[in-house]
């Protein structure tokens, strides 16, 4: 009959293994634990979206003060160079964020 025994330290001492030994969590420590990484989690999607809505806000901001001095008669063809520069590196920066690609230097 073969001996069916389990050899532990073969399998600790073995390198393609990792072991770690850890006590039971309690159960209020278990929610307790849940409720810091459920607020945390939801902490850090409100400071996303403040982010965006602001970075939104700035870019709407700027195309539309580009577009009036464009548009705008009277006003000199440098402002409208720069402005139409400024609205191209706009439409560059959000195509490349929308397809995912990034300059590099």
């Amino acid at each position: 009959m073969p001996d069916n025994k389990l050899d532990l330290t073969e399998i600790v001492n073995n390198p393609s293994f990792k072991f770690s030994v850890m006590t039971n969590e309690d159960v209020s420590e278990r929610e307790t634990r849940l409720r810091i990484s459920e607020a945390d989690a939801m902490h850090q999607r409100q400071k996303e979206r403040l982010l965006y809505r602001l970075t939104f806000a700035v870019i709407v901001t700027v195309v539309i003060l580009c577009s009036w001095v464009v548009l705008r008669k009277g006003l000199s063809t440098d402002d409208g160079k720069l402005a139409l520069a400024l609205l191209t590196s706009i439409v560059t920066g959000l195509v490349g964020y929308v397809t995912g690609k990034s300059a590099k230097s």
